[in-house]
């Protein structure tokens, strides 16, 4: 998410996603852990303001955010221990594991999921 709100090459792929989904209905998936990630990363490193319109940015995407119960934070904790993601990358992959769902991301750090969720690479 953070290489399509730069505008970056690498995103082109999750544009079209976007595009698609908009244009069928069908949304992606975005972990509110992940999205609080993108706005603790923008706060860092641009300030609150920034991190605030991207916040702002990412609600008028078709992306459905979608809380953290018990059963999913402990899938993600899993994770962690048995795959050493990042704690908030953890989420990300619980989500699709749990859903079923496509992790789409530039991150190669996921390989280590190849065989439990399905990876698009971008």
């Amino acid at each position: 998410m953070l290489a399509v709100l730069d505008g970056d090459a690498r995103s082109t792929k999750v544009v079209d996603l976007l595009e698609s989904g908009a244009e069928s209905g069908d949304c992606l998936l975005m972990s509110v852990v992940n999205w609080a990630e993108v706005y603790s990363v923008t706060w860092r490193g641009r300030g609150q303001a920034a991190a605030d319109s991207r916040l702002a940015a990412i609600d008028r995407l078709p992306l459905q955010l979608v809380d953290v119960d018990a059963p999913t934070a402990k899938l993600a904790a899993t994770i962690e221990v048995r795959f050493g993601l990042a704690f908030a990358d953890c989420f990300a992959a619980a989500l699709a594991w749990s859903r079923r769902a496509t992790i789409v991301t530039a991150d190669h750090d996921f390989r280590v999921l190849k065989k439990q969720v399905e990876l698009m690479l971008v």
